[in-house]
């Protein structure tokens, strides 16, 4: 099950694939009548603590944060943080040493 919460007017209300757009003001309700235990956060810097806190108090137990910030949860809730930037550089490299690999491969197949 997915859930989209957002507070721009001009999304709720709308279609995401099967699921539609919620209000923030919904997300303590929706999350404690869903018994949602895994989020995703990605908001703006200035909105990812309050969410966090205001998930947490929902009881929320896990956590994916892609906003630009490090937040804190209390204990015994998990906490990733990752940063798009950092994963999009990763898979660059991965990307140029695969391809050096497949050539040394095929080099070595012609031998």
């Amino acid at each position: 099950m997915f859930l989209f919460i957002d507070n721009d007017l001009l999304k709720i209300g709308k279609r995401f694939g099967n699921t539609v757009i919620q209000d923030i003001s919904e997300l303590s309700n929706t999350a404690k009548a869903l018994n949602i235990k895994i989020v995703i956060i990605s908001v703006p810097t200035h909105a990812s603590s309050r969410i966090a806190n205001l998930l947490v108090s929902s009881g929320v137990k896990a956590i994916l944060n892609f906003a630009p910030s490090m937040i804190t949860v209390p204990e015994g809730v998990k906490l990733r943080n990752a940063d798009p930037c950092t994963e999009l550089e990763c898979l660059t490299y991965f990307l140029n040493n695969v391809a050096n690999v497949r050539v040394d491969r095929d080099v070595l197949a012609e031998v």
